[in-house]
């Protein structure tokens, strides 16, 4: 009897051991780092926010200013340092860089170079940082978008382009517009590139020129801070829209418009042709339009739900120097519709758009002069 006891408390042991042991975690289910951020308080609630360089109307005042119209957060400067949750704004001999406050008692110290302190694009990238943004260039997907070449990178500028080692789901698609994306020289060794974007020149010169947060920017924040507060339009939204932060419509990228960013706008003059909505198939189909003076807009859908491939032949501006944020070429033809679409300011020809969703939408957006667009499309293989 005492012998079988002994085979089965053996038994049992291996039986245990037998048991399939947990993997420690990567830390790779984590929610995505786009959702932490300090523990700011959201509106009616001010956060506090000191800067150091001087006691007049700052680039970083007009910057908060404009960002509290869209999420549900407001800022209050002062003018000594913030002990407890809030921002400071100090100036550094060293190299800029973001402290992020982790608690309630402690602030986010955002040091900053003067050159940069006096360069837009950088606030704009530090204030992003700050309120819990990450740069674009660390995406895990980011290779799809991007070559970084690691060589011609300076070591003290190595862990901007390091990227995400975790497989996350994003819930918005690389964004080129993006302030958390500086340019393509940034970190370089003197003259060289740190990376190439995929539609080269063209995205290059919209990430110089970006000088205000994208719509999927405002949208991370906004959901962020203010996730929860808008129930009314809770999946409402469409084609990458958000609630507005009074509950009252959707906040849209161009061309869309309508409470819930479904509708398109509509063409300002006869020179557009009869056709707003067109339909690709596999054949290609070509428009011409010329002597432009107001703003056109089109919709091109697949009629066998096929990805489709858009080619700008020709495009003139008659005044290339007005084209902006505002104006020029805009060509939306990601899946995600809410990113910042592919913007072409330059007279140019025959630009190939990677055909990536069954719809697509061209924005041509001048106001005076004889302009000139000719565009074909058809469905992609």
């Amino acid at each position: 009897m005492r012998k079988l006891l002994i085979i089965l408390f053996i038994s049992l042991l291996c039986l245990a051991d037998a048991k399939p042991k947990k993997k420690k975690s990567s830390g790779c289910n984590k929610p995505s780092s786009t959702s932490q951020h300090p523990p700011y308080p959201t509106k009616p609630k001010d956060i506090m926010y000191y800067v150091q360089f001087n006691n007049d109307f700052t680039f970083v005042d007009e910057v908060l200013n404009y960002l509290q119209y869209f999420i549900c957060i407001s800022f209050n400067r002062q003018y000594s340092r913030v002990p407890g949750i809030g921002i400071n704004f100090l100036r550094t001999k060293m190299k800029s860089n973001v402290t992020l406050s982790k608690n309630t008692y402690t602030p986010t110290n955002v040091y900053l170079l003067p050159n940069d302190f006096y360069d837009k694009k950088k606030v704009l990238y530090y204030v992003g940082l700050a309120l819990g943004l990450t740069p674009e260039i660390k995406r895990y997907d980011r290779d799809s978008y991007v070559s970084v070449f690691s060589r011609n990178i300076r070591k003290d500028n190595k862990t901007y382009y390091e990227k995400t080692k975790c497989k996350t789901k994003y819930s918005t698609g690389f964004d080129y517009g993006s302030v958390m994306l500086l340019s393509p020289y940034y970190g370089s060794i003197t003259k060289e590139r740190a990376y190439r974007t995929k539609l080269e020149p063209y995205y290059d010169k919209m990430i110089e020129k970006t000088k205000i947060f994208s719509l999927n920017d405002l949208k991370k924040l906004y959901y962020m801070y203010c996730n929860g507060t808008c129930k009314a339009l809770s999946n409402q939204c469409l084609n990458g829209g958000y609630p507005d932060i009074f509950c009252h419509h959707c906040e849209c990228t161009m061309p869309f418009m309508d409470w819930n960013c479904g509708g398109i706008r509509r063409n300002r003059s006869p020179s557009c042709g009869d056709k707003q909505e067109l339909l690709s198939k596999s054949t290609e189909n070509t428009v011409k339009i010329e002597n432009i003076n107001k703003a056109c807009y089109y919709k091109i859908t697949s009629s066998n739900s096929k990805k489709v491939t858009v080619t700008i032949k020709k495009v003139n501006f008659s005044n290339s120097s007005m084209c902006d944020d505002k104006n020029g070429l805009f060509i939306n033809y990601h899946s995600d519709k809410g990113l910042t679409p592919l913007h072409i300011c330059d007279n140019d020809a025959t630009v190939k758009i990677p055909p990536l969703s069954s719809t697509v939408y061209i924005s041509f957006r001048v106001n005076n002069g004889n302009n000139v667009l000719h565009f074909s499309y058809k469905d992609g293989k």
